[in-house]
C-alpha cells in the first residue's frame, strides 16, 4: 500500500470512530456527572490547559552480568499548551535524552536536548467531533563524548518542526481525559561542519491527554478523598503511563558537500500497561511492549524488533486513608529480540523481572501523578548459540496514570 493510500486509509477510519464515540457520547449524556453543555466546552475553550498523559521522567542504571560494563539513560519529556482564547493555543515542550556505556574506566555518553515551541487550533462540530490542528518547531544541542582510546568530543545542532491532525475522543462519564487518534509529519535533522543528517517521516497512532480549567485540579488527600476513595475497589481499572501506539516512515538523508546518500526509514511502538482490581487493593494485569526500527534497502537494510509481555500484580496498601495510594507492583515476563542484517539474523529469547514501589497523587478526575522505584533484570538467551547474558538494576520513573 502507498504512502498517500494509507494515510487516506487511517485518516478516514479516525474521522468514522471519532465520530461514533462522540456521537454515542452525545446520547447518553443524560447520565453524564457532567453535563452535555460542560462536555461540549471542552476541549478547546480559553482557560483549558492541554498535556500529554506520558511517561514524563524515566531513569535506569544497569551492569552487564560477569563484565565490568553498565549503562544507565535518563528521559524527560514533557508537552504543555494552553487556550489562550477559544479554539487557539501556545504551548512548549522539552523532551530531553542522555545514554551513558562505561567500559571499566572509559565510557561513551550521547545527551540530546530539544526544545519546542507549538501552536493549537481545535474546533469542536455539531457539538461531538473534536479536531485540532498542531504545528511545532524546535531547537536544540546534541553531544557525543568518547573517552577511550580516541578521546574526542562531538556537538552538532538539532533543529526539528512536526505537524500534527488529531481528534480527542472523550473517555469515562466526567473528567477531562482523551483517547487521541493522530495523523502527522516531522523532520528532524542534525548539522555539524558542513555534514547535514536528517530524517522525514508520516506518523500514525494515539496516545492519552487531558483538557482541563485549573479548577478541575484538586489535592486529593487535602479534600477527602473524593478523587482516589472507590479507585481500588473491586471491577475497578487502571492504564499505566507508558501507555501510547506510534508508527512512522520515511526517509533518511545524509548530505556532505555533493555527495547525498538516502534510504528508506521506518519505526513502530506500541505499549500498554493495564492493570483490573480482582478484589479491593489486589489488581492482576499486564505489560505489553512491541518495537520495531529498520533503516536501509534491500541487502542493506538493517532492523531490530522487540517483543515482551510482562503479567504483573499491583498490591495496594489496606488503609482507609490516603496510604491506600502506595502500592507494590512486581511482574515477571518474557520475550523475543530480533537483529538483521540483509540475510543475517540474531535471535535472542528474553525474560524479564520488575520489582516497583510506587504511589498515585491524585489530582483530577480518573487523573493521578505516580511516581515509582525499583529494581529490573533482564537474561537473554541466543536461539542459535546457547549463549546467555544478563543485566539487572536500578530504575525510577514518573508519569500521569488513568484510573476508572
Amino acid at each position: 500500500m502507498s504512502i498517500k493510500k494509507l494515510l487516506f486509509f487511517y485518516g478516514a477510519l479516525l474521522f468514522a470512530i471519532s465520530s461514533q464515540a462522540q456521537n454515542d457520547k452525545q446520547t447518553t449524556s443524560s447520565v453524564f456527572a457532567v453535563s452535555a453543555k460542560d462536555i461540549e466546552k471542552l476541549p478547546f475553550s480559553k482557560g483549558i490547559n492541554n498535556f500529554t498523559i506520558q511517561q514524563n521522567f524515566g531513569f535506569s542504571h544497569r551492569k552487564l552480568e560477569n563484565f565490568d560494563n553498565n549503562t544507565s539513560s535518563i528521559n524527560f519529556k514533557l508537552d504543555y499548551n494552553r487556550f489562550i482564547v477559544d479554539g487557539f493555543a501556545l504551548g512548549a515542550g522539552i523532551d530531553l535524552s542522555s545514554y551513558k556505556t562505561e567500559y571499566a574506566t572509559d565510557y561513551v555518553r550521547y545527551t540530546e536536548v530539544l526544545f519546542s515551541g507549538n501552536a493549537i487550533y481545535g474546533h469542536t462540530f455539531n457539538g461531538n467531533f473534536n479536531l485540532y490542528g498542531k504545528a511545532s518547531v524546535g531547537f536544540g544541542p546534541t553531544k557525543l563524548t568518547n573517552t577511550g582510546s580516541f578521546a574526542n568530543t562531538q556537538k552538532t545542532d538539532l533543529f526539528a518542526y512536526s505537524l500534527e491532525v488529531g481528534s480527542p475522543i472523550h473517555l469515562y462519564s466526567d473528567g477531562g481525559n482523551y483517547i487521541v487518534p493522530f495523523i502527522g509529519y516531522g523532520h528532524r535533522q542534525h548539522k555539524q561542519n558542513g555534514e547535514k543528517n536528517s530524517i522525514n517521516q508520516f506518523s500514525l497512532g494515539f496516545n492519552f491527554q487531558n483538557y482541563s480549567a485549573c479548577s478541575g485540579y484538586q489535592c486529593d488527600c487535602k479534600k477527602s478523598r473524593t478523587l482516589s476513595v472507590n479507585m481500588y475497589g473491586q471491577g475497578r481499572s487502571f492504564i499505566g503511563y507508558t501507555s501510547m501506539v506510534s508508527y512512522g516512515f520515511g526517509k533518511f538523508k545524509s548530505e556532505f558537500g555533493n555527495i547525498t546518500d538516502e534510504t528508506d526509514a521506518s519505526r513502530g511502538e506500541f505499549n500498554l500497561e493495564y492493570g483490573y482490581y480482582i478484589t479491593r487493593d489486589i489488581a492482576l494485569g499486564a505489560g505489553l511492549s512491541w518495537g520495531n526500527t529498520s533503516e536501509g534497502d534491500g541487502s542493506d537494510k538493517d532492523t531490530e524488533c522487540e517483543f515482551s509481555f510482562m503479567p504483573m500484580i499491583t498490591l495496594n496498601a489496606p488503609s482507609k486513608d490516603c496510604l491506600e495510594n502506595l502500592f507494590l507492583q512486581a511482574g515477571y515476563g518474557f520475550g523475543v529480540h530480533k537483529y538483521e542484517n540483509g540475510s543475517s539474523e540474531n535471535k535472542f529469547n528474553t525474560t524479564n523481572l520488575s520489582i516497583n514501589i510506587g504511589y498515585n497523587l491524585f489530582f483530577g478526575k480518573h487523573l493521578a501523578f505516580t511516581p515509582k522505584i525499583g529494581y529490573e533484570s533482564e537474561t537473554s538467551k541466543h536461539t542459535e548459540f546457547n549463549t546467555k547474558s544478563k543485566q539487572s538494576g536500578f530504575e525510577a520513573g514518573f508519569g500521569c496514570s488513568l484510573h476508572w
